[in-house]
């Protein structure tokens, strides 16, 4: 409920004269619409595995936020995890209040002892290492993709 559009109203009797003025402004997340996208439907083990990660920002001021991904074989074991930092936001200041998009591409190595099936791909953004008490700027994102064996 907090989300959204808002609009501040104030006016004010100074001398028996009325000011009125109003400001709106918007709420949100720093990072929006953050999705984790498989580069391949399948990844064979001893392999390495691609994702796209995209998400967007309203923010006008830069701020450092860390992408973590990490990867789950079909027994919900992690395989692998890695994180980079972005800076978001402070970009262009001729689009202001504008969606600024954000694309990266992370890898993951797929170990010969993943268990073959399907696999999942977590990415969260962050404001810094969680045991360094990092907090999330957005929801977190899921995919699946599915995992071969070898050859």
């Amino acid at each position: 409920d907090v989300f959204g559009i808002w609009t501040v109203i104030a006016k004010v009797d100074i001398m028996c004269t009325v000011a009125t003025d109003w400001l709106w402004f918007k709420v949100n997340f720093y990072v929006m619409n953050l999705t984790v996208i498989p580069t391949a439907p399948s990844f064979k083990k001893t392999t390495t595995a691609s994702f796209w990660v995209t998400f967007t920002t309203y923010r006008e001021q830069p701020i450092d936020v860390l992408i973590s991904l990490v990867v789950y074989d079909d027994l919900g074991v992690p395989i692998g995890s890695i994180y980079q930092w972005v800076v978001v936001g402070g970009v262009d200041r001729k689009a202001w209040c504008t969606y600024k998009s954000y694309n990266i591409t992370l890898e993951i190595y797929i170990p010969k002892w993943a268990f073959v099936g399907v696999g999942t791909v977590y990415v969260n953004a962050l404001t810094g290492l969680p045991w360094n008490c990092g907090r999330a700027y957005c929801p977190e994102a899921m995919a699946t993709f599915v995992i071969l064996k070898y050859t």
